[in-house]
């Protein structure tokens, strides 16, 4: 492990810890932080404002490997919920140098349906406040953190992981929960 590794795991885990002790973790029944940025289709998107009015189901991914458990999720949340329920990707890219990132989007935009380009928010700052918050290490990076929230915006369900059936039924009780 290079200093810059080793640098960069300490900073995350320091984020873990002051967002444990400073109660900044995500708990259920807490309003969303604003998330805003460009979705793959252009304009603006800001969260949880465009969700109001329905159940949401926000994917967090921190590496190339969650793309797949991302859509997994999102395709069958909203497959499941029909009109009553949108899903958003949000894959953290700020990692990924500047000069890249471009190219990221675009091959994001090329491999994601153009119906779904509008849920799918790049986010190119605070990976280490977004880790803290969905308790996310970098040792787990393949996986994916998972956010329902109510129609007014609140936090409903929080987990982390890859695809699986029994997590997807998890979410999908969650949001399903009279309000």
């Amino acid at each position: 492990m290079t200093a810059v590794e080793t640098l960069g795991r300490a900073a995350v885990w320091t984020a873990l810890t002051l967002a444990v002790v400073s109660g900044q973790v995500l708990e259920i029944g807490a309003t969303l932080p604003p998330v805003e940025g460009e979705p793959l289709s252009g304009g603006t998107l800001k969260l949880p404002e465009a969700a109001r009015g329905k159940v949401a189901l926000l994917i967090f991914g921190f590496s190339q490997d969650s793309a797949k458990p991302s859509r997994q999720y999102a395709e069958r949340f909203e497959q499941e919920m029909g009109a009553a329920g949108v899903a958003y990707s949000l894959p953290v890219i700020e990692g990924a140098p500047r000069l890249v990132r471009g190219m990221i989007r675009s091959g994001m935009r090329k491999d994601t349906p153009k119906e779904f380009q509008p849920r799918m928010l790049p986010l190119v700052k605070e990976e280490a406040a977004w880790r803290a918050r969905l308790g996310i290490g970098k040792d787990k990076e393949a996986g994916v953190g998972l956010v329902v929230l109510d129609r007014q915006g609140k936090v409903r369900f929080r987990a982390n992981g890859g695809f699986s059936d029994a997590l997807l039924r998890q979410v999908l009780e969650a949001a399903r929960k009279p309000e």
